[in-house]
């Protein structure tokens, strides 16, 4: 829930946004908005099983035989 301005903000900010042209206030509503946007909580999208199905393209043929490189130590 939003926070609310006290007296003592509220009347100069109003008495100021009273003196903008018009289209300063669309430029500040914008601004106002990508605020709003920016500091939006982000929801953590969970995976799931089967997800990335039909992603991989390319397996090789001796993709389960031991690497050379470990030849010595097995």
């Amino acid at each position: 829930m939003p926070q609310t301005f006290s007296a003592a903000i509220a009347n100069p900010v109003h008495s100021a946004l009273n003196e903008l042209p018009q289209n300063v206030l669309q430029e500040l509503y914008d601004f106002a908005e990508f605020l709003l946007l920016k500091h939006k909580p982000i929801e953590k999208k969970h995976p799931t099983f089967g997800c990335m199905k039909g992603m991989l393209k390319y397996m090789s043929d001796d993709f389960n035989e031991p690497l050379e490189d470990f030849k010595e130590y097995m």
